[in-house]
């Protein structure tokens, strides 16, 4: 079973992928930008057109991944070892990025940023690519503003934080979920529409989930 702990500075993955959306802006996503940073075993990987944005945040990527048309001068003179020419335009760069972070490092666990924000196609894009990406990587996390969506393959344990969290729950491949913990128990035929696991309850501090294919699970903040 896949176990996720609650989203916080301390418990997000030290592997990070920035996407070319809105920079991160709340003190938790700019503390997981920086803790990945200051670790030794953390990595950022950019897309190319976030670099700037990190180069201007005052950090420097580990990699920078893309066709590489969309990074400034400064971007250019990193040393070369850190950029990544992948030219082919049939995925988007922030499925350039996973691919690429999974075949060089193979990540137990991901934290994507940045996927958000400017273009909500591009949100809906990027967040219809986590099941592929749970396909690929055992942990799947993408924080938001105003939430955090999860995305797995099979079964998982999910610490929401505390009882009474609001949550949706997408299955791209139109398969049946099994839940514990949830306030409304989850249809028993195929989710055949994303509308049909959304808008849901949570029972105590702790859900757990399983399909027969990948599932992404959104868990929203309390209203600031």
């Amino acid at each position: 079973m896949i176990r996720f702990p609650l989203l916080t500075a301390d418990t997000a993955p030290r592997f990070v992928i920035l996407a070319n959306g809105e920079f991160p802006r709340t003190p938790l996503l700019l503390s997981i930008l920086d803790r990945a940073a200051a670790d030794p075993q953390g990595m950022i990987v950019c897309c190319d057109g976030a670099t700037q944005q990190l180069l201007d945040y005052g950090l420097t990527p580990d990699a920078v991944v893309g066709d590489l048309d969309s990074v400034g001068a400064a971007a250019l003179r990193l040393p070369p070892e850190r950029l990544h020419h992948i030219g082919e335009q049939e995925t988007n760069d922030l499925t350039k990025a996973v691919t690429f972070s999974v075949r060089e490092y193979a990540p137990a666990s991901i934290c994507i940023l940045g996927a958000s924000g400017r273009r909500e196609d591009h949100l809906l894009g990027n967040v219809s690519l986590l099941p592929h990406y749970a396909r690929l990587c055992e942990r799947v996390v993408m924080p938001t503003d105003y939430g955090c969506f999860l995305a797995f393959d099979g079964e998982a344990e999910i610490c929401v934080g505390y009882p009474d969290r609001q949550l949706s729950i997408f299955s791209f491949g139109g398969s049946r979920v099994a839940a514990q913990g949830l306030v409304w128990p989850m249809p028993p035929s195929p989710l055949s529409e994303l509308w049909q696991g959304t808008l849901n309850r949570s029972l105590s501090d702790t859900i757990r989930l399983s399909s027969d294919s990948p599932l992404v699970l959104f868990l929203a903040d309390e209203p600031r």
